[in-house]
Parts: structure tokens; sequence; C-alpha cells
């Protein structure tokens, strides 16, 4: 306890207290056109709003899609990375890079390395 003795704390002598209406009209101008931060209720609102959907649909890039399904289905069947052989961290790639064409020839199973090999531009040929 005894580790504060000789310093001096950052606020000492700091005018404390309601603000000044200078201070005020400065603050006022620094924040005008900012959002207001969310009340309580609003946040339990978009959380509330939240309840049932899955991961993809909270996701703020998600644009639609039933994916999802094919993806699963997918890896049930192919266990390994069509590229490397990897059986870790194993992604659904598009192989046209449309995410709204779901169909299951569009999809391959590959691991995360590879997709993101992938996405850097490294164009691989994918049979």
């Amino acid at each position: 306890m005894e580790r504060n003795i000789g310093r001096v704390p950052w606020n000492k002598g700091l005018k404390t207290g309601p603000l000044s209406q200078e201070t005020k009209m400065k603050l006022s101008k620094i924040h005008k056109g900012k959002p207001k931060p969310k009340t309580i209720t609003q946040r339990l609102k978009q959380s509330e709003s939240m309840i049932g959907k899955t991961t993809a649909e909270k996701n703020g890039m998600w644009i639609g899609g039933n994916g999802d399904w094919w993806a699963k289905e997918l890896k049930k069947i192919y266990k390994d990375c069509v590229l490397c052989k990897s059986t870790k961290n194993l992604h659904c790639h598009h192989r046209d890079g449309d995410r709204s064409n779901n169909i299951r020839e569009n999809f391959i199973i590959i691991c995360g390395s590879c997709h993101r090999f992938w996405h850097d531009g490294c164009r691989i040929q994918i049979n």
C-alpha cells in the first residue's frame, strides 16, 4: 500500500464539478453529427432480433443464400482438403467465386491455409 507515496495523481488540481458554458459548446461541436450511444433498451431489442438466426445471418457481410447446408453435407462426405489432403480447419469454397451460386458442383472442400492462399491471388488449378 506504500507504493503511491511521493507520487502526484494525474488529476490533482484539475477543476471538477459542472462544466462551463464554453466547455459545453466545445464538446457539442466535437460530437455534432455523431450518433448517440445506444440505450440499454435499444441494445436489448437488437439482441432479441438476433435470436433464432444462424451465425451466418448475424454476420454483417452475409448476403444470403443456403450454402451452409451444402457445406455441412460436403464436409460429411469429404474428410480432407482436395489440394493438400489436410484434415484440419476445412472450408467450403465456391469454385467460381459467386457466393449466390450454391449448386453442389460449385463447392469444393479446402483447408484454411489453401483457402487463404487462393484468395490472396495465388489461383490453383482445381479439377
